[in-house]
């Protein structure tokens, strides 16, 4: 592989399109400094996939697009192209010439092309990969480069061998493989997350399953025992019908006249008792009337408090502003009288100042003109010394060209001998490399195929993974959301201190009976729980009991302890209204979304409260609605979703209280909605899990064929690269014996005809002693000079210092005067509120002796109504006395008919009861039942077996019955859970037996390669040292893959000694020696080497060039160099310079007027050299 040419548009100072052909294998760039030659290595670098703009000595990365000249506007983009010579398919691209494109525009857009095509950063790097061309490879060197080879620390020394070892792919494969293995290994850590998170589910679950199934073998015998039982009474039942029947129909006649008595005097009691409630719903009123009154007679006595605390804190205000203002004035005198003597100071500073400045002036000029008079006589010393040293440096080369002509002679016999062997070897070479190849190309397409199925079906599993780790988290929020509500209603947090206070006593055993909070017992949904709320109102915490037994013990109860008071509401005596027409039709209408009893659900035995509670209250979508309603039907109680209450006699409630949380009725429907989605989630967790076993299953099976198509495809590749490699490495063989012995042939031509001369040594020592003259006269003046500068640095600083007393002086001032019409403002302000305030408190006065007289009017009329209600009762009292006396005589005239209709309405009823029981609380008729009946064993003590049963499934509590089911999908996911982390656990096992193998596979390279450049450093070293001794030496060689490398070096003559005691030359002949031997191991195809040789004198860049010269048959080399000696060895120049500023053009390789054919140098080489620079071709072209 060969540089062919380079093309280079905009870049850095390449303004112009310039094309250049790299012909030769070793080319000298030469130039003038600034010309750019160094922007030809920067192009090289850019376009192989250099990013950091510090190497390429730019800030960013649009600094390489040219910028710019006195004559031509800055460039949009830049643009650099290498063109290979591809034939020994050393890239592994099938072509015979590979191109490299890199452009960039200033918008920082980058792009990178390979054969005309766009592709990666990375297959740029990789295309380039074990060849040292890489951004970290050895193949471009420039001056700084090759002396950090030695000041670079051991393991930054060790990049360049492992680039010559070609472990770079190693660690990109080992890197992957980690890569893979943290995934696998975060993937083990979810899985096990997971797990535990299962596990702790599942001894609970498992414990709740056990619980349900006892709950149903209890709830099992319970139901058959009743069954049978109620079987037995409807049988017992039917008999004693049929035998009352018979003795009826006798006695009716007899007792129907005295009926009719009886029904007449209960008709005048009903319409008394239907003036009691009117009277009882009057009161009500009154009372709702009399409590507002109350509340607004307050509120005006707390305005007239709050009035006359104003008028006080006023007057205070007003006191401590008149003492703020005479404060005020005082600072605003101060701060004047501060400001006017600052400004004064600062006057006279700064008059000073100018004085001193005039006075300090003219020390300064002489001293200058002074150190421009010593400036120029440096440079002359300069040059002299100069041309001193490069007239000695010309003797010696003419005896190192008489050495190396013998030496040159013996080489090229040798050469011609092992030509013909090596031709034959070639060909061989490339017919195994054709063949291994093809096998190649057909594996890797199968492969392809095999991979591209891999990663979408790991796609999906991922997704499937992603979306039952959401599904899982979900659901561990709503456990955790549930066990936070269960908690809160478990300890009855929200409910008044009296409920409270009876709810725990009947936990404990304190108080016996049953006992529920009205908001504990219903439920909701969530979208009606606020609307229930607010219907309730304060009736959310009364207490529903069986009796009025129950409520007088815990009133009781109460008292004893001071625990509070609280609302208890007895089944027996509630009493729901029946559902009339007029609501019915009411329910039909748009926006009414129904009855509030109906929107709940609760306790069959807890229905009658309910129904007293929210039987009348009618929920519709919104207040508009509400309101429309209230206008047209005067319903009792209307509220909307969002809570708002209209009452019966036009009163709205509505607003939001602040800091309030959820209410007892919305904590129950959030409990319900969290249930009913955790089993949602449960069910579409396990269809989640099935589908990501199936996808497993596939990927397990994709991923063992795509495993042994890649370990076929590796012994291939593995086998095609050792065919190339033995074919390359022999046409390289071949081809450098080709050129080695051209090039002696020349050598030995050019060696003889070379001719010695002898240059003149310039004198120095009038023109050091006029240098140091002048430096005594500058040191001088420049002593005078510091001391005017002091003077006028002291002059400087005390005016700064005044001019901040002169603002800090102001500022105080303007603060103190900003005070003071401030306070002036609020005095201003303080009569007109005093006026107001006393205004107000007489308004409150005048309300509150109003809402006196209010109340005392609402008192005389619930008074008077309370008067009437007395009376009506009295009437009901005696109209209900008189029935009773009718009812005793009609019982007395039909004695017997009653008692057998009396007997038969039992039966009838134990018969209706008992029919009714077994539809509502078993489903089955009485057919079914006298089945159970006939199956079941009955004992005599039935009814103490029923009341055992019945208090083991009481005993039990709340059960879970969908436990069960909710156990075996957590017990199925849980062994898939456990097998999926076996699996995770075996690829983990897999990854890393290939990171060891890689890190086998690397150590042995590296080895294998540090022993041949150890080998070679030696050789080198005692060849351009003789005399001399260099090794290399591993830092740590239990460790191949992380050890650095240390150079120890002897040089001739002296003890062995550190790298950072060599001279310039010595360092830089040393790290040559280390460069060289590297790429006697591992050639690179192109070095690129910028002014490496700018540290070696005469000796040293002989040896330099010759290794160029060596090394030339197997490394293409690129040389920027000011030296005479490099320039001259070099078979191709290219000559590069500036025809304008700013614009740097390349020359065309040729030799300029005065070399003859074998490229002698005359005497005046330097001027030759600006010959050609001076030339301005048309088109470059190299």
């Amino acid at each position: 592989m060969r540089l062919k040419s380079i093309r280079l548009i905009g870049f850095k100072t390449f303004a112009d399109k310039t094309e250049i052909d790299v012909e030769g294998d070793v080319i000298a760039v030469v130039g003038p400094n600034g010309c750019g030659k160094s922007n030809l290595v920067d192009a090289i670098l850019w376009a192989l996939g250099e990013g950091n703009p510090k190497h390429l000595r730019a800030e960013i990365g649009q600094d390489v697009i040219f910028n710019g000249s006195n004559k031509r506007k800055p460039l949009g983009f830049a643009e650099v192209m290498l063109l290979f010579d591809n034939e020994d398919g050393a890239l592994p691209v099938p072509t015979s010439e590979v191109s490299v494109t890199r452009r960039i525009d200033r918008s920082g857009n980058s792009q990178y092309q390979i054969n005309r095509r766009t592709c990666r950063l990375k297959d740029v790097a990789e295309l380039m990969a074990d060849s040292g061309l890489g951004r970290s490879g050895y193949a471009i060197v420039g001056q700084k480069d090759i002396d950090q080879a030695l000041a670079a620390s051991p393991d930054d020394r060790r990049n360049w061998l492992d680039e010559a070892a070609g472990v770079q792919r190693y660690r990109a494969r080992k890197l992957d493989a980690l890569r893979r293995l943290s995934s696998a290994e975060a993937h083990l850590q979810r899985v096990e997350d997971i797990l535990s998170e299962v596990g702790r589910q599942r001894e609970p679950l498992r414990e709740q399953a056990k619980d349900a199934l006892q709950y149903r073998e209890v709830q099992r015998s319970l139901r058959a025992v009743e069954v049978a039982q109620l079987a037995h009474e409807l049988d017992a039942a039917s008999l004693e019908i049929d035998r009352r029947q018979a003795n009826l129909r006798a006695a009716q006649d007899l007792a129907a006249s005295e009926a009719e008595e009886v029904a007449a005097l209960e008709a005048q009691a009903a319409k008394v008792s239907e003036r009691i409630s009117e009277l009882e719903s009057a009161m009500e009123g009154l009372r709702e009337r009399q409590s507002e009154v109350l509340t607004e007679y307050e509120r005006a006595e707390s305005a007239i408090k709050l009035g006359e605390q104003r008028l006080e804190s006023l007057d205070q205000l007003e006191t401590t502003l008149f003492q703020d203002t005479d404060a005020v004035d005082q600072r605003i005198r101060e701060s004047a009288q501060e400001l006017s003597v600052a400004e004064a100071e600062l006057a006279a500073a700064k008059a000073e100042l100018e004085r001193v400045r005039v006075e300090c002036a003219g020390a300064g000029q002489e001293a200058r003109k002074l150190a421009e008079r010593l400036k120029a006589i440096e440079a002359k010393l300069q040059f002299a010394r100069d041309e001193h040293a490069r007239a000695l440096k010309h003797q010696i080369e003419q005896e190192h060209r008489r050495e190396r002509l013998d030496e040159a002679s013996r080489e090229l016999r040798g050469i011609e001998e092992s030509l013909p062997e090596l031709e034959k070897e070639l060909e061989k070479a490339t017919k195994d490399r054709d063949a291994a190849q093809n096998k190649l190309a057909a594996e890797r397409k199968g492969l392809s195929e095999l991979q591209s199925s891999l990663k979408s079906i790991a796609a999906s599993l991922h997704q499937s993974t992603e979306k039952e780790s959401k599904l899982l988290s979900r659901q561990a929020e709503l456990e955790g959301t549930r066990r936070g509500i269960e908690a809160t209603l478990a300890t009855h947090e929200g409910l008044h201190e009296g409920p409270r206070a009876v709810l725990e006593a009947q936990s404990k055993s304190k108080l016996p009976g049953s006992f529920d909070s009205v908001g504990e017992s219903l439920i909701a949904r969530p979208e009606h729980a606020l609307a229930i709320e607010r219907a309730l109102g304060s009736s959310v915490h009364d207490l529903i009991v069986p009796s009025e037994a129950e409520a007088k013990a815990a009133i009781e109860y109460l008292k004893r302890n001071r625990a509070g008071r609280a609302t208890f509401l007895p089944i027996t005596l509630m009493r729901p209204r029946p559902t009339s027409r007029e609501m019915e039709q009411l329910l039909r209408r748009p926006g009414v979304l129904g009855l509030a009893s109906e929107l709940v659900q609760c306790r069959p035995e807890h229905l009658p409260a309910i129904e007293t509670l929210l039987g009348d209250v009618i929920v519709v979508d919104n207040l508009d609605t509400a309101l429309t309603l209230a206008k047209t039907t005067g319903w009792r109680r209307i509220v909307s979703l969002d809570g708002e209450v209209v009452h019966r006699k036009g009163s709205v409630t509505g607003g939001i209280q602040a800091r309030q949380g959820a209410g007892i009725v919305q904590r129950r429907a959030d409990l319900a909605q969290a249930e009913l989605e955790i089993s949602r989630i449960a069910e579409d967790a396990a269809q989640v899990a099935s589908e990501k076993r199936k996808l497993s299953d596939e990927l397990t099976a994709l991923r063992n064929s795509a495993g042994k198509a890649e370990a076929k495809l590796m012994a291939l590749a593995e086998r095609a690269k050792e065919a190339e490699e033995w074919r390359h490495n022999l046409e390289q063989e071949f081809q450098a014996t080709q050129k080695s012995a051209a090039r002696l042939e020349a050598e030995i031509l050019r060696l003889e005809k070379s001719t010695t001369q002898t240059a003149e040594l310039p004198q120095v020592d009038a023109l050091q002693s006029e240098r140091d003259a002048l430096l005594r006269q500058f040191s001088e003046r420049s002593a005078d000079a510091d001391v005017a500068e002091r003077r006028i640095s002291d002059a400087e600083q005390a005016v700064v210092s005044l001019e901040e007393r002169v603002k800090q002086a102001d500022h105080r001032l303007k603060r103190a005067q900003e005070a003071q019409t401030y306070s002036q403002s609020k005095l201003s302000k303080v009569g007109p509120e005093r006026e107001q305030t006393r205004k107000e408190i007489k308004e409150s006065h005048s309300r509150r002796d109003s809402l006196s007289r209010l109340r005392e009017d609402v008192s005389a009329k619930l008074q008077h109504a309370q008067e009437s209600r007395q009376s009506s009762i009295a009437q009901s009292l005696d109209l209900q006395a008189k029935a009773k006396q009718a009812r005793w005589a009609a019982q007395e005239a039909a004695e017997r008919a009653h008692a057998e209709e009396l007997s038969k309405a039992k039966a009838e009823g134990r018969r209706a009861a008992a029919h009714q029981r077994l539809l509502e609380e078993y489903g089955i008729d009485e057919v079914e039942a006298r089945r159970v009946a006939a199956e079941t064993e009955v004992p005599p003590n039935a009814a103490a077996l029923v009341a055992r049963l019945r208090r083991e499934l009481k005993a039990m509590g709340e059960v879970n019955l969908g436990a069960i089911e909710a156990f075996d999908r957590l017990e199925e996911r849980f062994q898939e859970l456990t097998a999926q982390s076996e699996d995770i656990l075996t690829g983990i096992a897999e990854v890393e037996s290939t990171i060891r193998e890689l890190d086998l596979q690397t150590r042995e390279r590296f080895r294998t390669t540090f022993e041949k450049v150890q080998s070679a450093f030696s050789g080198l070293f005692e060849r351009l040292f003789p005399g001399g001794n260099g090794e290399l030496r591993l830092t740590d060689p239990e460790n191949l893959l992380e050890t650095g490398i240390e150079i120890d070096v002897t040089l001739p003559g002296k003890k062995r000694q550190k790298l950072d005691l060599l001279s310039g030359g010595e360092r830089s002949l040393c790290a040559t020696t280390f460069l060289f031997s590297l790429l006697k191991v591992k050639p690179s195809p192109l070095v690129i080497l910028d002014e490496v040789d700018a540290p070696l004198d005469g000796r040293n860049v002989e040896r330099f060039t010759d290794l160029l010269r060596e090394f030339a048959d197997r490394c293409q080399f690129i040389v920027i160099t000011h030296n005479a000696t490099t320039i001259e060895s070099a078979p191709v120049w290219l000559g590069v310079t500036m025809t304008e500023p700013g614009v740097s053009v390349v020359l065309p390789a040729r030799l300029p007027e005065g070399f003859d054919d074998v490229g002698r140098r005359p005497a005046d080489l330097p001027k030759a050299v600006v010959s050609v620079e001076a030339y301005t071709p048309t088109r470059s072209n190299g």
